[in-house]
């Protein structure tokens, strides 16, 4: 059975790979990137890949969605400036 010592052992050999505790659950990961996870009593390991078909990453972007055309987002009422952000006003 693989414990997370054992694990632990394991990714301080790969580059990149940081450990975190987050919400009680140990977490490994590069980037933002979370491959392997154990539950919070440590008795499950649950590990991830990207899938076969799954674009990869790409930025997101800068306007809202719901609004492209009108230039104000219509959840927020807030207006949109030239880079896509928004303002109050």
């Amino acid at each position: 059975m693989v414990t997370v010592a054992d694990v632990r052992a394991l990714t301080r050999t790969l580059p990149r790979t940081s450990e975190h505790l987050i919400r009680d659950r140990v977490k490994f990961r590069v980037g933002a990137i979370v491959y392997v996870a154990f539950s919070r009593d440590e008795t499950t390991m649950g590990s991830a890949t990207r899938r076969r078909n799954e674009p990869r990453w790409s930025p997101p972007s800068r306007s809202c969605s719901s609004c492209p055309a009108r230039r104000t987002c219509a959840s927020t009422g807030s207006a949109a400036t030239s880079t896509g952000s928004t303002t109050t006003g």
